[in-house]
């Protein structure tokens, strides 16, 4: 319409075909950081459990090294450089080591842990386990890390604060 206007604020186009998070700027390009999703203190400690539990991830790292800790739970992390881990955060004890690793296509994996009862499911095959190892995982946080890289792409990740049976975690991850 003749005469007209039209006035905006905040307005962030985008390149890509999804949104990205806020960036503001002042008359100069800046470089966004990568997302890392944090939970801690009593958000974290309201829903934790420290004697066992069991996280989800449906996801593709777009590389297979260097990939870095991209899941901290609690007082455990689960690493996916060249010879994959569930550690702790201290990397003492390494609770299960030698897993697989690739993660360049999507792939659904589940941790289970529990003392004397730890899991890796990959795609409907448990790629690891300990069943001797007397540890309690516990910890203060839930981080969801910036080592995912660029390429990196998280389609779901879960929690259940409990360890889910085997035949479970073999279902969920096909």
């Amino acid at each position: 319409l003749s005469g007209t206007s039209v006035e905006l604020w905040g307005i962030q186009a985008e390149l890509g075909s999804f949104q990205t998070s806020y960036v503001p700027t002042s008359a100069s390009a800046v470089t966004r950081a990568a997302d890392v999703a944090d939970i801690t203190g009593t958000d974290f400690s309201n829903f934790y459990n420290n004697t066992e539990g069991t996280w989800f991830t449906d996801m593709a790292l777009g590389y297979t090294q260097n990939a870095g800790n991209p899941f901290i739970f609690g007082g455990v992390h689960y690493t996916t450089v060249a010879g994959g881990a569930v550690r702790t955060l201290a990397n003492t004890p390494t609770i299960m080591g030698g897993l697989s690793n690739s993660q360049t296509i999507p792939s659904k994996t589940a941790v289970a842990l529990k003392s004397q009862d730890f899991a890796v499911y990959r795609d409907g095959t448990l790629t690891g386990s300990n069943n001797s190892l007397v540890y309690t995982p516990t910890g203060t946080q839930w981080r969801i890390n910036s080592s995912l890289g660029s390429l990196g792409r998280i389609k779901r990740v879960t929690y259940w604060p409990k360890r889910l049976p085997d035949i479970e975690l073999q279902q969920l991850t096909k």
